[in-house]
């Protein structure tokens, strides 16, 4: 039935059997040379394309279809090394978003120009420890986020985030499986200071209240006395 789908005269219907997952090898390839853009889009999306096509399409004039291969998690990591040099950013960057990509490869594109890109890969799981460090960027709360999320960074690394004023880090940080002991030890100890301090600042306020409700009660009674003469 697909074999005869994909030979329809309706483009629509031939993209659909390209994004099939059920859709036989030999029919993607015969779909990737479809004169429709469309058509081979889908086969370019479809993680059970053959190797061999996907670097046929990876090799097209279209940056559309390059950008779509460099996704695709079929893709093999041998292939994501070439496109990873692409001129284009968003090939590149759908590159370093490709849970298939290498970390040698990852580790070069930490590099790049384009801070989209090395976003990505420091959102990639494949992302190694090393590399990390060297993306790491105390100026830069949202790229040290990211890190402390990480799966593979080091506890040396998430030592030195310890140290940064972001809460949110912070409580990411109280969460990592990799947090050494003393930087726990030291986020508990900032955590009760700013409870103390917090307790401090309340114990004072209700004390300053309580002492204007009771000037403000002798007032009221003042007024509620018998005014007398002055001598």
């Amino acid at each position: 039935m697909l074999e005869l789908l994909s030979r329809d005269v309706d483009e629509q219907v031939r993209t659909w059997v390209a994004r099939n997952p059920n859709t036989p090898s030999q029919i993607l390839e015969h779909l990737s040379k479809d004169a429709h853009f469309f058509v081979r889009i889908r086969v370019a999306q479809n993680r059970h394309t053959p190797h061999p096509v996907l670097e046929r399409l990876c090799e097209d004039k279209d940056d559309d279809l390059k950008r779509t291969v460099a996704l695709n998690p079929g893709a093999p990591p041998s292939l994501l090394e070439a496109p990873s040099e692409n001129e284009d950013r968003g090939v590149r960057l759908h590159v370093a978003h490709n849970s298939q990509c290498s970390p040698e490869v990852l580790r070069k594109l930490s590099t790049d120009s384009d801070v989209g890109v090395r976003v990505g890969v420091v959102q990639n799981p494949n992302c190694l420890a090393d590399t990390l460090a060297h993306l790491y960027d105390a100026d830069d709360p949202s790229m040290s986020w990211k890190i402390a999320h990480h799966p593979n960074a080091s506890s040396e690394l998430l030592e030195g985030l310890v140290q940064l004023p972001d809460d949110n880090i912070k409580r990411t940080l109280v969460k990592h499986p990799h947090t050494p002991a003393k930087a726990l030890v030291w986020l508990g100890n900032e955590a009760a200071e700013k409870i103390e301090l917090c307790r401090l600042r309340n114990s004072s306020s209700s004390a300053v209240s309580w002492g204007y409700g009771k000037r403000s009660v002798a007032h009221l009674q003042g007024h509620r006395q018998t005014p007398q003469r002055p001598p």
